[in-house]
């Protein structure tokens, strides 16, 4: 039952922090490929303090140690070291780690396999202002993965002749559980549905009316994405002054044939900037707003109750039905897609509940195991070899 995966959410992440890094070094051998990189892995980023943390006089309680992957959060509330907590990751990124850092880390890999025919996903998780919008948007000094992805491709497609490439972008929201085109001018407001191909592979899940517009350089792709983002669900709350109220997915979709040829290889790369996790208390949300977080709260916690079916042996049905935002990313959680999980946190004192949320969360979403599958189509059998001459 629902109330009965909850609970088992509820309880993995009570589990101790020695636990949870037991299990993260049990598994190290295996996300550490030949090309260091596999079908699942999660990421770790801490920004720095920001002004209102400053001002308030707000203590750092957040480490990492880029070397060995390690974060450490010390409680505020303990008298001694002692009640540090430490966390594994396949990667952590401290507050001086630069956008173009975390996009060659986190990106590019999925990128690369996006061209070979394998479909890929980052997606951002983490409390209301840890700076998941961040890293997918990023600023005018910084870019972020999404523009950077966009100058990537291109940038792959101008020094590749030997294919005819085309490129498109759909952008949709999950609002209160309704998903919207942000890119359709006639119907932005118009809620769509999921549907799913009659095939066996859960993959085939598809939004029904979405529309796709085809981009042939970057400034195209980020006139697109700018009307997507003035349309998305923007509220100010105690804890940012732009909290995002809806899940944003921007999907790039990748065709190539080779001249003369027509076999079509086809593959999307998903940048997923999913609403923070949020508390009442601290936002200070009331009203439509208040509903809005009861919302995300549930979308995400669905998405966790996937998480820990994904990661238990003994469970055989992953629930994704349960939320929209699962129902999406279910290729991206134990599926055919290379995924990177980017979670975020904040370093100040008063976050620490948030913080070790999220860190037990990311710890646990490491012993997903997807099976990176290419859609390309495989190459021609060779001839058969001539038959053996016939005796005289």
């Amino acid at each position: 039952s629902a109330s009965a995966r909850t609970r088992t959410l509820f309880l993995l992440l009570l589990l101790p922090s020695e636990h949870l890094v037991m299990a993260s070094k049990g598994i190290a051998a295996e996300t550490a490929g030949d090309d260091g990189f596999v079908g699942f892995q999660v990421f770790l980023r801490c920004r720095p303090l920001n002004n209102r943390e400053i001002s308030s006089n707000q203590k750092c309680v957040v480490s990492v140690d880029t070397d060995t992957n390690k974060v450490f959060l010390q409680d505020p509330r303990a008298e001694s070291t002692s009640e540090t907590k430490t966390f594994v990751f396949n990667k952590v990124f401290g507050p001086d780690a630069s956008q173009q850092e975390f996009f060659d880390a986190s990106a590019t890999p999925i990128i690369n396999g996006v061209f070979q025919g394998t479909n890929g996903a980052v997606f951002s998780y983490g409390q209301t202002g840890a700076g998941k919008t961040y890293a997918i948007q990023g600023s005018s000094e910084e870019r972020g993965l999404l523009p950077r992805s966009a100058s990537a491709i291109f940038d792959h497609i101008g020094a590749d002749t030997s294919r005819a490439y085309t490129v498109s972008l759909s952008f949709l929201e999950i609002y209160n559980e309704n998903i919207y085109d942000l890119l359709n001018d006639e119907a932005y407001k118009t809620k769509l549905r999921i549907k799913q191909e009659p095939s066996v592979d859960f993959a085939k899940v598809y939004v029904d009316g979405l529309t796709r517009h085809v981009i042939t350089d970057v400034q195209q792709c980020q006139e697109l994405v700018d009307t997507a983002m003035k349309r998305r669900n923007i509220q100010t709350t105690m804890m940012s002054t732009c909290s995002s109220r809806s899940h944003a997915l921007a999907i790039f979709k990748i065709e190539s044939a080779a001249p003369g040829s027509d076999e079509v290889r086809s593959a999307t790369l998903s940048l997923v900037d999913l609403a923070g996790s949020e508390r009442q208390s601290k936002t200070g949300a009331t009203g439509h707003v208040l509903k809005e977080g009861a919302l995300i709260n549930r979308s995400l916690t669905a998405l966790g109750n996937c998480i820990s079916a994904l990661t238990d042996t003994k469970t055989r049905h992953i629930p994704y039905r349960d939320s929209a935002l699962t129902r999406l990313l279910q290729d991206s959680l134990g599926g055919t897609c290379n995924t990177v999980m980017s979670c975020h946190v904040s370093p100040a004192e008063w976050s620490y509940d948030e913080s070790l949320s999220t860190l037990r969360y990311g710890t646990r979403a490491r012993m997903i195991r997807n099976k990176p599958k290419s859609t390309a189509p495989p190459p021609p059998k060779p001839p058969p070899p001539p038959p053996p001459p016939h005796p005289p």
